[in-house]
């Protein structure tokens, strides 16, 4: 589940969780612009393989098979556990599924992380419990058909109630990821 990319600072590690057919690797260019010098480490989904791997199961409908969801969540903390990660900031990176995927971390196990950036998540009906101090940055397209910008800043607004530093950024284009959505993470970070 875990890919050790690049062993940089002992301090700080991003965690990169990808989208849906994606691999350890498809973040690795976003990194190279956001923070070279940290350890970067790949978090491969476990559902499905090649063009279907994911963290969790397809929607239904639309819908959130949230037995599923934690099930694959709890397996995620198994594995964390395991590992003990000992750095002193945890980054946590997601681009779609793998966004959507930190989100039900987050709902449960906001401790676990220093930062959040979310890329283009989807508004799945989370439920969150805890209010932390950590930061999180979340992006979405004008005119993404995937992740609907309309109920990504109806996320973006539920997630204000438990997380103060909160950033959003709307870009133009759809659910892909731009250069200029990488500079504008980057600068706020």
């Amino acid at each position: 589940m875990f890919t050790l990319l690049h062993d940089g600072s002992k301090d700080e590690a991003y965690f990169l969780f990808h989208g849906t057919g994606g691999n350890d690797f498809q973040l690795l260019r976003v990194m190279e612009e956001l923070n070279p010098n940290a350890t970067i480490i790949g978090v491969k989904a476990t559902e499905g393989v090649g063009s279907n791997r994911r963290y969790f199961s397809p929607l239904i409908n639309g819908q959130l098979d949230r037995k599923d969801f934690e099930s694959n969540i709890n397996g995620f903390m198994e594995e964390w556990k395991k590992r003990g990660f000992a750095f002193k900031k945890k980054v946590f990176l997601g681009y779609s599924n793998g966004a959507n995927f930190i989100i039900g971390i987050i709902e449960k196990y906001p401790h676990i992380m220093s930062e959040a950036i979310l890329l283009h998540p989807s508004n799945l009906n989370y439920h969150f419990e805890v209010e932390s101090g950590m930061n999180v940055i979340m992006t979405s397209g004008a005119t993404d058909n995937l992740a609907l910008p309309g109920d990504v800043l109806k996320l973006k607004e539920t997630m204000n109630n438990y997380y103060k530093n909160l950033t959003y950024f709307l870009f133009d284009g759809g659910h892909e990821l731009t250069e200029v959505e990488i500079k504008a993470i980057k600068d706020a970070l």
